[in-house]
């Protein structure tokens, strides 16, 4: 039986534990006033508080002390909540839309029961459902962020989390990165600014979002043709952009560099963010939408294969006998560049991605590079730069040696020469893109291919582009070898000569001889004779590319000829090259340098041509003519053809143009031989 005495204890004891605690259980009472009276109170003893149901909107509760409040229902939109003490306070139902909660200490899962109600704050301005004025919780009912601490699906981690903007894709669009800034730090308070990489940049896409924004918003400023040089000077400048900005500063439309290629950002901002933004850029100017300068280079001239020495080396003579091969691979797709390095010899092999653009410029390309496999040991990506020639067939270049860098941890910088392994037009055809046919036009508007180019894209589905009006920069001008002369599809004032065309020597042992026509504006005659044979058949020749022997072991032979009608339809030849300065033989070395054509036909009744003095000189040997029969079209169009018949020489593929293929019409006025008339003028000998 307990004693009554031990009965007293226990009931003191329990009156003890239920009366409350001055000062350790209970608001202050003057806070508490404060709070009423001004509607904020940071800082403030509230411990306990009855604020059931209490307006509390953009109220200043910062540090406060709200441990066990009954915020049940209470309104604190927009609240200052930053350090505030919430363990253990109700959030039923209570609306925390735009507070800030940063640094605020809450229990597990005590937001479960809290609303977040942007019906105050929410604007019209905003990218379809994303809106201006929405808090974090809303926004994650339409995207999928994913740089935050914990799961999305966690309250308390989604609005609390330290980073100071949000990504994510939203509105199941995975191409479409979005951005998210808010007025309180880190992801509380209201979105006050929204970004959305809505496209790569195009001139047709650009074109069609400033259309777009014009309609609803109005324009305050642009960029500059200067602007524009300034960009493509150094893209790897952080945050520069070419801004064109709308609605006092709320809508940009921006285009920025990002990886390889660029990016349209349209972004949205709260007023004073606006106006402010605004003021940085320099305020409203007058802005002609309809003029805007084109942002990009266009990266198609840099296309192509290019075979590297010294890629490994200190220099640009050899590469040590470490390395095999070096090659270079650029491609582009309207304002996207991809590229790959090809590394292979002696325990140094290795393929490298172009993974960033850093410039570019119509001769200048300096771009980062990651292995594709393997790691770079302190983390930086490798940079090569590269500088083209006038042409555009050869470029110098410098790059962070990988190989070097993985044994000895050196930067230096090594450098390289480059040369095209094929002609851009060869790359081209390789490619068989609309894309490709149509830099072609832009680039070569007067090259001999460009008839060619017209049907492929037609053939393609393609648009043709404006001849007057390429796809460049203000800051990127037309390549200074891009011919002068008319377009191949100019209409001659003439008929087109049935020697216009490409023709290939019908006997020879070794190798091929050819002779190709073109036809200009007025009437007159163009050609180049070219032959191509193995290594083996020149005896002692270490000529470089074009008049002589390429890296394939592969000879090439060319010279330019001058061709004029004679009477009778009989065709004159001369020309004023020779071969002397490369080292050939002395019976290789000088050809004949003028000689007659005689038109024929074989017995399928296809054309012909005789010369009755040799166009090439090194096969065959005991013959003192030569007879050529024309290729077909595709045939002539699948042909690498010299850069000496590529550059200020007109087209052979211009429409008019009679090939083997086709229907064989008779030669007016020709002479119809069965062999080459012997011509025994002394001026016509060698």
């Amino acid at each position: 039986m307990i004693s009554d005495w031990t009965t007293l204890l226990r009931l003191i004891a329990l009156c003890l534990a239920l009366a409350p605690l001055p000062g350790a259980f209970a608001s202050s009472e003057a806070d508490l006033s404060t709070l009423n009276n001004t509607g904020s109170c940071a800082g403030c003893d509230l411990t306990g508080a009855d604020l059931y149901e209490a307006d509390l909107y953009r109220a200043d509760l910062s540090g406060a002390n709200l441990t066990d409040a009954d915020l049940t229902a209470a309104n604190l939109t927009l609240a200052d909540l930053s350090g505030a003490d919430l363990r253990g306070a109700v959030l039923e139902e209570t609306n925390l839309s735009g507070a800030n909660l940063t640094n605020a200490l809450l229990d597990q899962s005590a937001l479960a029961g809290a609303v977040f109600d942007s019906e105050r704050t929410r604007s019209t301005l905003g990218f379809k459902e994303l809106k201006l004025g929405m808090n974090v919780v809303e926004i994650a009912q339409y995207c999928s962020i994913t740089n935050i601490e914990g799961k999305a699906s966690d309250l308390a981690k989604l609005i609390t989390a330290p980073t100071q903007r949000l990504l994510g894709h939203c509105l199941d669009d995975a191409d479409m990165p979005f951005a998210f800034g808010f007025s309180g730090r880190g992801s509380t308070g209201i979105l006050n600014w929204l970004e959305v990489g809505i496209a790569t940049y195009t001139k047709e896409n650009h074109r069609k979002f400033i259309d777009l924004l014009e309609k609803k918003y109005k324009p305050m400023r642009s960029y500059s043709s200067a602007d524009v040089a300034g960009f493509n000077k150094d893209r790897s400048l952080e945050g520069q952009s070419l801004d064109t900005i709308f609605a006092n500063g709320q809508v940009t439309l921006s285009v920025v560099s990002r990886g390889t290629g660029l990016q349209l950002l349209l972004s949205y901002r709260a007023e004073d963010n606006g106006r402010r933004f605004l003021d940085r850029k320099g305020g409203p100017a007058p802005v002609d939408l309809a003029q805007l300068p084109a942002v990009a280079t266009d990266l198609y001239k840099l296309v192509g294969n290019y075979s590297l020495k010294g890629i490994g080396a200190k220099g640009t003579s050899a590469n040590h006998g470490r390395i095999d091969t070096a090659y270079l691979e650029i491609d582009a797709f309207e304002n996207e560049l991809a590229g790959e390095l090809a590394i292979s010899g002696a325990r140094m092999n290795g393929r490298f991605q172009i993974t960033r653009v850093e410039k570019v410029s119509n001769r200048r390309l300096i771009v980062e590079l990651e292995p594709v496999e393997g790691t770079i040991p302190d983390g930086k990506p490798l940079r090569m730069s590269i500088k083209f020639s006038e042409d555009g067939d050869s470029f110098t270049g410098k790059w962070t040696n990988w190989f070097r860098l993985q044994k000895g941890k050196s930067r230096r910088s090594d450098d390289f020469i480059g040369v095209r392994s094929q002609s851009f037009w060869q790359t081209v055809m390789t490619h068989n893109r609309i894309d490709m046919y149509q830099a072609y036009l832009r680039l070569y508007p007067g090259g001999i291919y460009t008839a060619v180019a017209r049907d492929r894209v037609a053939a393609l589905g393609g648009v043709l582009p404006t001849p007057s009006s390429p796809t460049v920069s203000a800051a990127a001008t037309v390549p200074a070898d891009t011919p002068a002369t008319p377009s191949a599809t100019t209409a001659t004032t003439t008929p087109v000569d049935p020697l216009v065309g490409i023709w290939t020597q019908t006997s020879r042992r070794y190798g091929n001889c050819y002779f190709i026509v073109g036809q200009r504006a007025d009437g007159e005659l163009a050609a180049v004779s070219f032959e191509n044979f193995l290594k083996r058949n020149v005896i002692g020749n270490d000529a470089p590319i074009e008049w002589g022997l390429t890296d394939t072991g592969v000879g090439l032979l060319a010279r330019a000829l001058s061709i004029k009608p004679a009477p009778k339809g009989v065709y004159s030849w001369k020309s004023s090259e020779n071969f002397q300065t490369l080292g050939l033989p002395t019976f290789l070395a000088n050809p004949p340098k003028k000689g007659r054509f005689f038109f024929s036909k074989d017995k399928d009744g296809n054309p012909r041509v005789t010369s009755n003095k040799k166009l090439c000189v090194e096969e065959p040997a005991s013959s003192s003519t030569g007879t050529f029969r024309k290729l077909s079209r595709d045939d002539a169009i699948d042909l690498e053809l010299p850069s000496i018949a590529q550059k200020d020489f007109p087209s052979p593929f211009q429409e008019g143009t009679q090939w083997s293929s086709d229907v064989v019409t008779e030669v007016t006025g020709a002479t119809q031989a069965t062999g080459a008339p012997e011509d025994s003028s002394e001026s016509d000998r060698r």
